[in-house]
């Protein structure tokens, strides 16, 4: 007999024997062929290696390592193309979910604020008012040295105007000087007028703390765009030269102050982008305040000063009468559609900070039973902004202003900061 389990073709000869013998052969001693390429094909570049053995990668199936077969040239390339852009996606999601994480703890940490701040109300006579100093925090051109010398005549305030951080903390730490009659700017009556940034600073450089230290925060706010196309944005003398869309005051100076990120620099391009972080930081100091006048219903937020700081009377001197803006048409005339719908979209999140703010000031209103601009108001407060047309036919030309070369004076005492 043949050996065990050893097949025998008709006529007893093998397989090496018979007629079928060569097709056979071919077919069962094909070799095996990788599904990526053939014995012979060439090894992969370093590249790809280095690339495939990369830490970041480990998890990624290397048929190279498993199966020792080779891969062709295209194959190769392409599996390397693939590794190095999941290494580049990874890395930068990594680096977008730490940035995510910074901003997220910098916004908590402003959340945390003067924790503590409270309010504390006594009456005096027939008022009633907050107990505490006030500090203003002053946006350029938002009327805040109007508000302050009003706080003065009829709030009875020692007002400081002008102030900057370093004054607070010169003042924390001993230094008194230059002071006016009857101001501490830690005691009740006392309104320090702050025209700064939060760049740098935090609500908790003020010490407000619980009932011991009782604070006072106010501010005005107006919208965004149409504080660009007055007279007093086209006397800003980097407006004035460069223009409006080229100068950083487009954008968003009144978010940028809240936010503590300002430009450093008088061009709009070189400013730091705005994120939606930003705008939650702003939000949640402007929350901190105990009142806020809204330049475009100066009648009605004004009130605020009476129900709330002890004004003896916010109908009078003016305070009763919405303010008469003069718009600049050499500002104006040098916008376009494009441009115009551009100075819109550049000053988008501090145009929501505005709105944000004026509803913070509606429920005040409320709060205190006092009227609140209705919708309908509020549609009508700012025709100057309802097309680049009605704007350019309220604009008056600047040889047509009163008292120009005053305005030119102030051109150099008051830049905006953004």
């Amino acid at each position: 007999m043949g050996a065990p389990g050893r097949l025998r073709a008709p006529g007893g000869r093998g397989p090496e024997n018979s007629r079928a013998a060569p097709e056979a052969a071919r077919k069962g001693s094909r070799p095996f062929r990788h599904p990526f390429g053939s014995k012979s094909s060439p090894k992969p570049s370093e590249h790809s290696r280095s690339v495939g053995t990369a830490p970041l990668l480990h998890y990624i199936p290397s048929t190279l390592d498993s199966t020792h077969h080779s891969l062709t040239p295209l194959c190769a390339a392409k599996l390397a193309m693939l590794q190095t852009l999941v290494a580049f996606l990874f890395i930068s999601s990594a680096s977008c979910l730490l940035r995510g994480r910074q901003r997220e703890r910098a916004t908590n940490h402003t959340l945390q604020e003067c924790k503590w701040k409270t309010q504390q109300w006594i009456t005096e006579v027939d008022r009633r008012r907050l107990k505490g100093p006030v500090f203003f925090f002053h946006v350029n051109h938002h009327n805040g040295r109007n508000i302050a010398e009003h706080a003065r005549v009829l709030g009875g305030y020692h007002v400081r105007f002008f102030g900057r951080w370093g004054d607070v903390d010169s003042f924390k730490s001993g230094v008194r000087t230059q002071l006016p009659e009857g101001y501490d700017m830690f005691q009740d009556k006392s309104w320090t007028d702050l025209e700064d940034s939060f760049d740098g600073h935090t609500l908790d450089d003020l010490n407000c703390g619980g009932t011991r230290t009782p604070r006072i925060f106010v501010t005005s706010a107006r919208h965004p765009v149409e504080n660009l196309l007055t007279r007093e944005a086209y006397n800003q003398a980097n407006i004035h030269e460069f223009g409006l869309m080229q100068s950083c005051e487009s954008d968003n100076i009144a978010l940028r102050v809240f936010a503590g990120k300002i430009c450093h620099s008088e061009f709009a391009k070189s400013c730091p982008k705005l994120t939606r972080a930003d705008l939650e930081i702003a939000k949640a100091r402007v929350r901190k305040m105990d009142a806020i006048f809204i330049l475009e219903h100066w009648p009605s937020t004004i009130k605020l000063a009476c129900s709330r700081l002890g004004w003896s009377n916010c109908q009078t001197n003016g305070l009763d009468i919405q303010f008469n803006e003069t718009y600049a048409s050499d500002i104006l005339d040098q916008l376009d559609e494009e441009s115009w719908k551009q100075l819109f979209k550049r000053n988008e999140l501090g145009i929501e900070f505005y709105e944000y703010m004026k509803q913070l000031s509606f429920d005040m209103l409320k709060e205190d039973g006092l009227h609140a601009p209705t919708e309908h108001e509020q549609k009508h407060a700012l025709p100057v902004l309802k097309s680049l047309q009605d704007a350019k036919a309220l604009a008056v030309p600047s040889h047509k202003w009163r008292n120009l070369s005053a305005n030119r004076v102030s051109r150099s005492l008051t830049r905006w900061q953004c």
